[in-house]
């Protein structure tokens, strides 16, 4: 009898804690949206996927389009992004001039190398820039160098070769470099100048469809460093999160995750 009230006291005693449940914070949730150019979907999309489970809670939504297009958008059209990348200064200046990046955030964190691009079938027998002056070359396409960082240097690198003032007057200026591609697939032009890596390597899909090759890699002496460039919007809602993100992008481990998909990184110096 006595052990039985001593279990049934234990009971008591016991019984107004079980199934009481501790109160459990709901996790904040932070959705950042990023504007980025549709040649780097595969590093982008990887990164994204590796900052979101190291930073429960938080939702990162990018938008691949046209860098020239992105940028179009967020001053013309009020579009407010809260990370803005570009793949070199033409494209962040027309928003820097628009009083809408937080230059205190703004860093480079990968570069690319231009090459001279043809049909497969080269029929005009291209095998330099020089070779662009020669009369069988018809039309040269280049993205518009007024909205593309991948013309203004490609444009550059026809300057220092000498053979700007015979190409100008047969260029045909493409919303960018990649649609300047189907120029080349359909026979409007001959050749172009346009990155090596971006999408042929960063977003393979976005490629049009036909025979393409390079005949020349064009030193970078030629253009200078080109830079691809991360900045937060003055306007981002968690600026602390976007700030974190732009950090995460260029962090050493980040910078070896984009080399192993294919894009080369700033070195040394350059990195500042």
């Amino acid at each position: 009898m006595k052990s039985f009230l001593l279990a049934t006291l234990g009971l008591m005693i016991v019984a107004p804690g079980c199934g009481r449940r501790e109160a459990v914070a709901p996790v904040q949730r932070t959705k950042l949206q990023i504007y980025a150019p549709c040649g780097l979907v595969l590093p982008f999309k990887e990164i994204a996927k590796i900052f979101e489970q190291r930073n429960p809670g938080v939702d990162l939504d990018t938008r691949f389009d046209k860098p020239a297009r992105i940028a179009k958008d967020i001053v013309e059209r009020g579009h407010r992004p809260d990370i803005f990348i570009s793949p070199g200064p033409v494209e962040m200046s027309i928003v820097e001039a628009a009083g809408l990046i937080d230059l205190s955030t703004k860093k480079p964190f990968a570069t690319y190398r231009l090459g001279l691009i043809v049909a497969g079938d080269n029929p005009a027998g291209l095998r330099t820039v020089e070779d662009l002056a020669q009369p069988q070359v018809k039309a040269v396409v280049l993205a518009d160098p007024q909205y593309n960082s991948v013309g203004a240097y490609a444009k550059e690198i026809l300057q220092n070769r000498g053979v700007w003032e015979k190409v100008e007057q047969k260029t045909i200026f493409s919303e960018d470099a990649t649609a300047g591609l189907r120029f080349i697939l359909d026979g409007t032009a001959q050749a172009s100048i346009t990155s090596m890596t971006c999408p042929f390597v960063t977003a393979p899909e976005a490629v049009p469809k036909g025979p393409l090759k390079f005949v020349e890699s064009i030193p970078p002496e030629q253009y200078g460093q080109i830079e691809c460039l991360i900045a937060c919007l003055t306007s981002t809602r968690d600026r602390d999160m976007a700030c974190k993100f732009v950090d995460f992008v260029t962090s050493q481990e980040i910078q070896g995750k984009l080399e192993e998909l294919g894009m080369s990184v700033l070195k040394g110096p350059e990195r500042e």
